[in-house]
């Protein structure tokens, strides 16, 4: 693995995601049925305390690793009145299915102090699980959790590889291996965790160290640079459908590194309760906005995500906005408040819709001088049909609010393609109405991504062919 850790937490600062009152997870790791969970401070230091009536409930976090890879867990416990803690590891054999890893990794912790144990998987992803070792209800706390590739140096791989977690690429001459990584705007030494110069956000965060990393989240936070992609889920969507079959960021990994970008933002909505289910990944998943079906719902996403891109790019570099369904109409309303604001005057522009309804949504004359739009449709996707579609071929387009008063976004004629876009056809692996619309499923966005890459590659020759062609032909 080229990130060597996959988690650390000391739950200072702690992310705590609520739902009914009570605390769901700290830090990505969840409480199961009986048990409760909450930070406290003991010895100077914030611990998650774990409360269960029921020996087997606990708290747990799911993982993502390489099958016949040894990994290394440790932490701090403190057993509290549980007298003894229990490590537990699952091996996920279906999405949905756990069974105990054999031979099984169990850990009983019997006293305070830092334990350590190895695992090693034969299935790709895995739960741990820590609970009471004794009846009753009993309370424990964890602290310093540290799950990472066993046998690998703790700051950085001294190998010949050149990159480092977040793939920042490392700067070895200035600080000795592996000791100093190079995120554009600044270096960070790893062993410190803080850059040596000022985060260049400082004056829209205020109330952040300006040399801290990802606000001290060094392990689930990304160290933004500017350099950003934005997706945005369609329709009754889900921000966890951008991810593939193992849980992996394979597509937008994919169109940030088409696009010259260096990480992905995903907006989580602080004013929405707990999100839907995904029906792919079969768990609840956040969301960017409510994805009603509504013209209304789809302006209010638009100027949550206008405000949200606002607040976390870097003056300057690109922003890139990838939209599935209805949310390529949100991006296309983003970007028509982007190209409107001075703020944003010099910056870079990438739109990629994907399975989007082409109606009263469109680029404004200013957008569509600036915007890179590529739009990918399929033409045997029936929700894009039923809202117009083909049928537009012959019929026109539909008008942008009928009898001029009410806006056609839940209904009206429509067309699969967008006059200012660069359209490229694709097609489905998967059937039914809704395989035929699902292109950013993994499994069919291997298939479209190449024509994707080619056509971007054909517009920024032609573009730079301009770019010289000015150049010759300015006046003496």
């Amino acid at each position: 693995d080229v990130t060597d850790t996959l988690d650390f937490v000391n739950f200072e600062n702690p992310v705590i995601v609520m739902s009914g009152g009570n605390v769901q997870t700290v830090d990505g790791w969840g409480r199961y049925s009986a048990a409760t969970l909450s930070v406290v401070t003991s010895g100077g230091s914030q611990m998650l305390e774990v409360t269960s009536s029921n020996p087997t409930h606990g708290t747990h976090k799911d993982f993502a690793v390489t099958p016949g890879q040894t990994y290394t867990l440790s932490m701090n416990v403190d057993i509290g009145t549980a007298g003894s803690v229990n490590i537990i590891v699952w091996q996920f054999v279906t999405t949905s299915s756990l069974s105990l890893m054999t031979p099984v990794p169990y850990l009983n912790m019997a006293s305070n102090g830092t334990y350590t144990v190895t695992i090693t998987p034969t299935m790709p992803n895995i739960r741990i699980q820590m609970r009471n070792g004794t009846s009753g209800t009993k309370t424990f706390r964890l602290d310093n959790i540290f799950l990472r590739t066993a046998g690998r140096d703790l700051v950085a791989d001294k190998s010949t590889y050149r990159y480092g977690y977040q793939g920042q690429e490392r700067d070895d001459a200035l600080k000795g291996p592996g000791n100093s990584l190079n995120f554009g705007f600044r270096m960070h030494d790893p062993r410190i965790g803080r850059f040596f110069v000022a985060d260049p956000l400082e004056a829209k965060y205020p109330y952040n160290s300006p040399y801290a990393f990802s606000e001290n989240r060094v392990m689930d936070g990304l160290e933004l640079e500017g350099l950003e992609l934005f997706p945005i889920h369609g329709t009754w969507g889900f921000n966890d459908s951008w991810l593939d079959n193992n849980n992996q960021p394979t597509l937008t990994n994919a169109i940030q590194d088409m696009f010259g970008n260096s990480s992905t933002m995903i907006f989580k909505n602080p004013n929405l309760k707990d999100g839907r289910r995904d029906d792919v990944h079969k768990r609840q998943s956040s969301v960017g906005w409510t994805g009603a079906n509504t013209d209304r719902a789809r302006r209010r996403a638009a100027k949550d995500y206008y405000k949200f891109i606002k607040d976390n790019h870097v003056p300057g570099e690109p922003i890139t906005i990838v939209g599935h369904s209805h949310g390529g109409n949100v991006g296309i309303m983003v970007m028509n408040m982007l190209a409107a604001d001075p703020e944003f005057k010099d910056t870079e522009l990438n739109l990629l819709t994907l399975n989007t309804v082409s109606r009263e949504y469109q680029l404004s004359e200013e957008a569509a001088g600036r915007v890179n739009h590529y739009n990918m449709y399929n033409r045997r996707d029936f929700v894009q049909i039923f809202a117009g579609g083909m049928l537009s071929e012959f019929l026109g387009d539909g008008e942008e609010k009928l009898f001029g008063k009410i806006p056609t976004g839940e209904f009206g004629i429509g067309r699969q393609k967008f006059k200012t876009a660069t359209n490229i056809k694709m097609r489905s692996n998967f059937k039914g109405l809704e395989g035929q619309h699902r292109s950013w499923l993994d499994g069919n966005f291997q298939e479209w991504l190449p024509n994707l890459q080619k056509a971007k590659e054909t517009n920024d020759k032609i573009k730079l062919v301009g770019q010289l062609d000015k150049i010759l032909n300015r006046p003496q």
